[in-house]
């Protein structure tokens, strides 16, 4: 987490907007904490069109989620992780629409996303890392779980690394930090 308290990130959403919120985000992180950068290429991406809004979500056991349909957020007003889940959630906003319409895209970046989806099935096909990760092997929404964790959750990279140094075939995105290269170029940010 970062040094900005889940309230007051709230309260930033609600009165200055995703994207300022964002910006406050950049100073709670710390320079070599790899979520920084994500804070970093999500403030040059996003805008405010993304709505945001919070609810309690408790009962239903996760602490937020992108309905695509509506292009909303919808974080937990619980939660005491609020800069984490709105990182993840906002992944999910801007590489759903990649992943999900790959015809429209350009050659490069539908090779990325081939790239990511090689990536996934390696991650899906190693039984102990699916125990520790369970929403990754879901058919429908598991490469997008699996996109927003490695960008979002430093668990998730950690065991990405140790289970790529131990299996990976060729082609398959090397690291988490060449994982960050590889969105980057995919959203049209340079890495």
């Amino acid at each position: 987490a970062t040094l900005v308290s889940p309230e007051d990130l709230r309260a930033y959403v609600v009165d200055h907007g995703v994207h300022q919120a964002l910006i406050l985000l950049q100073r709670g992180f710390g320079d070599s904490d790899p979520r920084k950068q994500v804070v970093d290429k999500l403030v040059d991406l996003v805008d405010d069109k993304v709505n945001v809004r919070y609810d309690d979500l408790s009962s239903q056991g996760r602490t937020g989620y992108y309905d695509i349909a509506t292009n909303t957020i919808v974080l937990d007003i619980n939660s005491r992780e609020a800069d984490i889940d709105l990182m993840h959630e906002l992944v999910h906003a801007y590489t759903v629409y990649a992943i999900e319409n790959q015809g429209a895209l350009t050659t490069e970046q539908a090779e990325i996303v081939d790239e990511l989806r090689r990536a996934w099935t390696m991650a899906r096909n190693n039984a102990e890392f699916v125990a520790q990760f369970p929403t990754i092997n879901d058919d429908a929404t598991g490469i997008h779980e699996f996109v927003a964790e490695l960008l979002t959750n430093p668990k998730f990279q950690d065991a990405y690394d140790t289970m790529y140094r131990s299996q990976a075939p060729k082609g398959i995105i090397a690291s988490v930090r060449e994982f960050f290269k590889r969105i980057a170029q995919l959203l049209g940010m340079s890495g």
